[in-house]
């Protein structure tokens, strides 16, 4: 069909000129990345928990990987937590963050204070990934939350 020939002409056209803007999100890995990785698929794919010989190699590079990124930040490897992305890091640091402070307030507080909620301010043009927790923990009244617009001009 001559539609679909010139879609795909179209489409193999578009994909030699695609410059790729998004590097906020994601980035395409390096070549030294997609060897290690490959590399790991291969020869670690074991649960790292495991006992078995590709779950010990899997745990060996993660406890690697953790003790280098840790030497890098000038952090301890037991700091360091893989997360499976951005979202998870994100639910993970707030709920985190705000279960700390509720500890830390009953821990120091008279009574009068018991009923402290941490304050939480943002943008309103956050991540969803944020918005989201925060409405929830806002809900639940965990904290309080302020979204401040961002300017337009």
């Amino acid at each position: 069909d001559i539609d679909d020939k010139k879609h795909q002409e179209d489409t193999e056209n578009h994909s030699k000129r695609r410059i790729y803007l998004d590097y906020n999100a994601t980035t395409p890995p390096s070549a030294e990345v997609v060897k290690a990785v490959t590399e790991a698929l291969q020869e670690a794919w074991g649960n790292p928990s495991s006992s078995y010989s590709a779950g010990c190699m899997a745990k060996q590079l993660i406890d690697k990987a953790r003790a280098h990124i840790a030497s890098m930040v000038r952090g301890k490897p037991g700091d360091i937590i893989f997360t499976s992305g951005g979202t998870e890091a994100n639910n993970m640091v707030l709920f985190s963050a705000v279960e700390q402070f509720s500890m830390r307030a009953k821990e120091s507080s008279s009574n009068s204070v018991d009923k402290a909620l941490p304050h939480i301010i943002t943008t309103n043009v956050e991540h969803d990934s944020i918005v989201l927790p925060l409405q929830h923990l806002q809900r639940a009244h965990r904290a309080e939350v302020t979204f401040v617009p961002v300017s337009t001009t």
